[in-house]
């Protein structure tokens, strides 16, 4: 379900409190002042982490008189930085800190044992009275607490089958719509619908059904509005199968996931998810829909960029992908995707969260230092102007706290909104969705839920099966990676 493009290849192991050689000895591998922060940032948020962590390295010198060593480990992507956190498990040596969405934190939660706990709990850091979310001006600048994170990026971290925080934001994206900004002016105004101020307010305005009524009426006229090459686009493109259907369950109240006495409940094959997908494809097959599954796995931004669809909905994660300004001679428009329902008018969360590890090889008590400094890290990462000069260096993430957005440097930034595409999305994305998100619970098998659903729209759409086998097949896939 995620668009990430900051995951580029290569491996970097940085040693940032000595350029010294990248193969340490034993003693320095076992330091209680050794944080290994396993990551999987493209390389201009590499350099940024980098950087910052130079200045927090000085920064413990300066207040603990402490040479802390912080190697930045690349991981790969997603799916590589799981194997690699789950390969070492067996043996304790862990991480300090790494990149994880939730469904991964969940992994290693499964593979706890009652004397082994491998993800940290982080309430007892975020609370402690001396170095807690609101202590230590010098890790912390402008002591910022709990309630300067957007609630629902802080909740996505407590939705896990044991009660708790274990893990953390740092860099978040949602969806948003991208459009043909002239050519659907045209087609509303060719609709007759009354466009009192802009086409991005009337579109924020409409629900899933209204905009369904747009694509319809170019489709039907679509000869007008491509006269050159009408057979070959659709009127709307979804980067994410999985997020189409996970998004629009939430909208419809459909059921999807939930929790049930500590554990995880599979409960997205029913009826009213069915006639959903078979919406879905009724707008395949009627030329108005085409997804990245239907898009022979090719993300549909690259198709709006080529003049193949009007609308497309994709990650923010991935905006400067998606900058089709030389394309559109009337420019890009930028709005929230239509919801099913008004009343539960929200979006997914995606993005970067952190959590800490336990490593039971180095010793009880060099861990617990390890872990105190890293800690610290990651409240001076995510404080306010390090996390938005961070998100400035990102491809379109947002930063996690309220005050990273009124802070100067990312307030300049969002200033350029009228002549600047990024700066647009940020701004349509803190001041039009402005936290309205939805989270479910997490525990082990969400990770293989949203990609199963999302191998339904796409199988189903094609008619590479039948509904109710695409659905059977689905549960049953879903429900084996739960046990």
């Amino acid at each position: 379900m995620k668009h990430n493009k900051l995951i580029i290849a290569g491996v970097t192991l940085l040693s940032l409190a000595s350029i010294a050689s990248l193969s340490s000895c034993n003693d320095e591998a076992n330091s209680p002042y050794t944080i290994v922060f396993q990551h999987t940032f493209g390389q201009d948020v590499r350099n940024s982490v980098e950087r910052y962590c130079k200045k927090f390295v000085k920064i413990v010198k300066e207040q603990d008189n402490i040479d802390l060593d912080i190697k930045l480990d690349y991981a790969g992507n997603y799916s590589d930085c799981v194997k690699k956190t789950t390969n070492k498990i067996s043996t304790g040596d862990l991480p300090t800190i790494t990149v994880a969405y939730p469904d991964h934190v969940a992994i290693y939660k499964a593979l706890e044992k009652k004397d082994k706990r491998i993800v940290v709990p982080l309430d007892s850091y975020i609370d402690d009275p001396v170095i807690g979310l609101t202590k230590e001006a010098a890790y912390n600048p402008n002591l910022n607490g709990v309630d300067d994170i957007v609630e629902s990026f802080l909740d996505e971290g407590r939705q896990y089958t044991e009660e708790g925080t274990y893990s953390f934001p740092f860099q978040k994206s949602t969806e948003i719509m991208l459009f043909d900004k002239a050519r659907v002016e045209q087609i509303l105004i060719d609709m007759g619908k009354d466009i009192n101020t802009s086409v991005e307010d009337y579109l924020n305005g409409i629900t899933w059904n209204e905009f369904i009524d747009i694509l319809r009426y170019e489709k039907q006229n679509i000869s007008k509005y491509y006269p050159t090459n009408s057979e070959n686009v659709y009127p709307f493109a979804y980067d994410s199968d999985a997020n189409l259907f996970i998004s629009q369950s939430y909208q419809r109240d459909i059921p999807f996931i939930s929790m049930e006495n500590g554990k995880g409940k599979c409960d997205f094959n029913n009826d009213q998810a069915k006639a959903m997908v078979n919406e879905f494809k009724n707008l395949y097959e009627e030329g108005l829909l085409l997804t990245k599954g239907t898009n022979n796995g090719d993300y549909t931004s690259d198709l709006f960029k080529e003049l193949g669809c009007t609308f497309v909905a994709s990650s923010t994660g991935g905006t400067s992908y998606n900058d089709a300004s030389s394309s559109l001679n009337g420019g890009i428009g930028v709005c929230k995707i239509p919801t099913y329902s008004k009343e539960r008018e929200k979006y997914v969360s995606q993005g970067v969260t952190l959590c800490m590890l336990n490593n039971t090889k180095i010793g009880e008590e060099n861990n617990k230092t390890r872990l105190k400094y890293a800690w610290r890290l990651i409240k001076y990462l995510t404080s306010t102007e390090v996390c938005a000069d961070i998100s400035l260096d990102s491809a379109g993430y947002i930063p996690c706290r309220y005050s990273s957005y009124t802070c100067e440097n990312y307030a300049d930034y969002l200033s350029t909104q009228d002549t600047d595409f990024m700066p647009k999305v940020a701004s349509k994305v803190i001041n039009e969705i402005n936290g309205n998100y939805f989270n479910y619970p997490v525990f082990k098998g969400t990770e293989k839920v949203r990609e199963q659903v999302g191998w339904v729209v796409t199988n189903v759409l094609l008619g590479s099966q039948s509904m109710n086998e695409a659905f059977e097949t689905a549960y049953k896939n879903s429900v084996n990676d739960m046990q």
